[in-house]
């Protein structure tokens, strides 16, 4: 295992490895640990500096794992070994091998892996991160009633199922077997830091894609930053101060981590809240309707997790959902709904969903306006409401009734690196409660202003069973994953 180093060697790295710094150092930031801090007076009146230059082979991207593994041999044995899978595991796998693997230096080293400016750089990386996943038991119990609670305990789920994957595919290779089942062996919980160091320190640049960027990572986010990065034409990735942004000696130089984020997505995957820029937004998972008989076809066809996103946007007149699969959800063969199995292609068989006899299987997000010219159009709508006041009072009677414990509140409820685990998701329950109320509210004005459709009012008179019955919605053990 890599041993950290302090942040004081990373000038001597820098100048091995071509990274430049021009006007800035890395240093302690009140309140915030390390950031970057001007060591001069910073202007743009000859233009716009550029405070930090990092070269192209420093740059961690998808790619650059695959030209490694194209010199390291053992390397690409463990990454065809997990199916060369996403850009995250395979980047996630490059740095699980340079934290925990031994270093031989070269290529075709027997002892360990091929060095790269990363066997050193990952050395600077905290070994402790606030973001929920490395909290311990105890700690996320504070998470109860929140969006997090069932979000963070499926990411962890996943994280388990990974690590066991990585274990299998490492069975027979001699090199990782020994790292992976021996004495001192890698654990899950090194999985979940690597995960903590990617979904925390990853950028996305236009060209080299989600990617880690060293020394750059180092820069706090702020709601109003004096800098920005990008990618050159050759690949390089410079940080630029902003043009008209002044920075005096001693100022911190900040970035953007880029488009706005909710409460839950920031403390997810930094390990903080930031009220001033965090999105007045909350995600929840649907159950579909146990009663349903086209509950699982219509999953399938989905093809991924039924989300509802809350938004409350400033100035607007109320809070704004969105949810394609909520629409399919709420109709039904009577309705006109209809799943067939037939032969693709290839030939084997698919499941595909009919709509009034045409096959909307590919449009299966817009399945809102594929009801909009039905008769029921306005019927459909008042099951959509009605499943979504259900789903969000559940969700706020939940938060309600899972106050954060007493004896929570005190020293021991702080992260090492500072974080106050208390503060930080009252922070998330208050934001949430206050968005689901209002959620609650404008729903309730929906439905009332359906319930006047004459459509709707003609249909409920019509039902012999009385009112039309309004399905249910439930809260899945699934939520979304931010990563």
């Amino acid at each position: 295992m890599s041993t950290p180093l302090p942040i004081d060697v990373l000038p001597t790295w820098t100048r091995f490895n071509n990274v430049e710094l021009d006007g800035i150092q890395v240093g302690q930031v009140e309140g915030k640990g390390l950031g970057f801090v001007a060591d001069r007076d910073l202007t743009t009146n000859k233009g716009s500096p550029t405070l930090l230059k990092i070269p192209r082979d420093a740059v961690l991207s998808a790619e650059a794992v695959g030209d490694y593994a194209k010199v390291d041999l053992k390397f690409r044995q463990l990454l065809e070994g997990m199916g060369h899978e996403t850009p995250r595991i395979a980047i996630m796998l490059y740095l699980m091998a340079h934290y925990r693997a031994p270093s031989g230096g070269g290529a075709g080293s027997h002892k360990g892996i091929a060095s790269t400016p990363w066997t050193e750089y990952i050395r600077f990386l905290p070994r402790q991160i606030p973001t929920p996943t490395l909290w311990t038991e105890e700690k996320r119990l504070l998470l109860r009633g929140t969006s997090l609670e069932k979000a963070v305990n499926a990411k962890l789920a996943t994280l388990v199922s990974e690590f066991d994957h990585l274990r299998e595919t490492s069975a027979d290779l001699p090199f990782w077997q020994s790292l992976l089942f021996g004495e001192d062996a890698i654990t899950v919980k090194d999985w979940a830091l690597v995960d903590a160091w990617y979904r925390s320190r990853c950028l996305e640049l236009p060209n080299a894609g989600h990617s880690m960027v060293p020394c750059l990572d180092m820069a706090n986010h702020s709601d109003a930053p004096n800098a920005y990065y990008e990618e050159t034409a050759d690949g390089e990735v410079v940080l630029v101060l902003r043009p008209e942004s002044t920075a005096s000696c001693g100022d911190e130089v900040t970035i953007s981590y880029g488009a706005a984020k909710s409460a839950a997505e920031m403390l997810f995957s930094y390990g903080f809240i930031d009220r001033s820029t965090a999105k007045e937004e909350i995600t929840l998972t649907l159950d579909p309707l146990a009663s349903d008989p086209l509950a699982q076809a219509k999953v399938h066809v989905y093809g991924r997790s039924p989300l509802v996103r809350l938004t409350r946007t400033k100035g607007a007149a109320a809070v704004s959902w969105h949810s394609p699969f909520v629409y399919l959800m709420c109709v039904n063969e009577e309705d006109g709904l209809e799943f067939k199995l037939l032969q693709d292609n290839a030939g084997g068989r698919e499941l595909r969903v009919f709509w009034q006899d045409e096959d909307v299987t590919s449009k299966i997000d817009d399945f809102e306006s594929h009801i909009q010219t039905h008769d029921l159009h306005s019927v459909f709508q008042l099951r959509v409401v009605s499943v979504l006041q259900q789903l969000v009072e559940a969700q706020l009677e939940q938060t309600r009734s899972s106050p954060i414990p007493e004896q929570e509140h005190d020293a021991s409820s702080r992260h090492a690196g500072g974080a106050d685990y208390v503060r930080i998701v009252a922070t998330l329950r208050e934001m949430e409660c206050s968005l689901l109320e209002e959620a609650m509210a404008s729903l309730a004005e929906q439905q009332a202003a359906l319930l006047l459709e004459d459509d709707v009012r003609v249909y409920l008179g019509l039902t012999e069973d009385g009112p039309i019955e309004t399905p249910s919605a439930q809260v899945t053990n699934e939520e979304p994953d931010f990563s």
